[in-house]
Order: structure tokens, then C-alpha cells, then sequence
């Protein structure tokens, strides 16, 4: 199974100087976006990752930038590779996330957890 047919097409990326109260709409029902700048992936932000930083900061700092809050760097795969291979590179990335990549175009995001439960 290719990533193509694995990955959540629904991904909006956000900027690093967007507001987190932004991304917190954006990302809505997913669980992560990529923070992209010139149209490249630079970071993620997780819902995880979002509450940890809140619980840290306090729910007052939403107006606080993107940048201050996302994980660096993305871990980036291409649509048309092995679904279960990229899974295996990402968790020992230690990562629960990638962006989706078709050439130079975000095209998705890629979970080896999302991955497991379909299948």
C-alpha cells in the first residue's frame, strides 16, 4: 500500500507568524498540520503538542505565534512510497506524524497510528 492511499487529504497548513487561537481552528478535528513557510513544510503542530505547550504557557498566550510552539523539523514522505516502510521510519523518528508530499506539492499527512487502525 502506497502512502497516497493511507494519508488524511483533509490539511491546511498554517505560517509561522499565524496566531496558535489561527491554528486552533485550522486544526480543528485533525491531529497534526504542517507549518509551512514559502510553501514548505517547516514544523509540525500536534494537538498533543499544542496541549503540552498550553499547559505550559497558559490558554491566555493563544495569541502567541505558531513558531514558538510547533516541532521542528517535519519529517517529510512522498505519496507514492511503501505505506508500512515510511510507518516504520516515522515511529523511529520517534515521531507520530509526517507530512505527505507529491513532489514539490503538500498533498496530505501521514500517521503510522492512523495507519494501524485501518488495517
Amino acid at each position: 500500500m502506497k502512502i497516497r492511499d493511507a494519508m488524511d487529504t483533509n490539511c491546511v497548513c498554517v505560517g509561522l507568524t499565524d496566531t496558535l487561537a489561527t491554528a486552533i481552528m485550522v486544526l480543528g478535528d485533525s491531529e497534526a498540520i504542517p507549518v509551512c513557510s514559502h510553501g514548505r513544510p517547516v514544523g509540525l503542530l500536534t494537538k498533543a503538542s499544542l496541549s503540552e505547550w498550553m499547559e505550559r504557557q497558559g490558554p491566555e498566550h493563544t495569541v502567541r505565534k505558531v513558531r514558538e510552539a510547533m516541532t521542528v523539523p517535519a519529517l517529510v514522505v512522498d505519496s507514492e512510497a511503501e505505506a508500512e516502510m515510511e510507518a516504520s521510519r516515522v515511529k523511529e523518528h520517534g515521531a507520530n506524524h509526517a507530512v505527505v508530499m507529491d513532489g514539490e506539492k503538500i498533498v496530505g499527512m501521514f500517521s503510522p497510528d492512523r495507519l494501524a487502525r485501518r488495517y
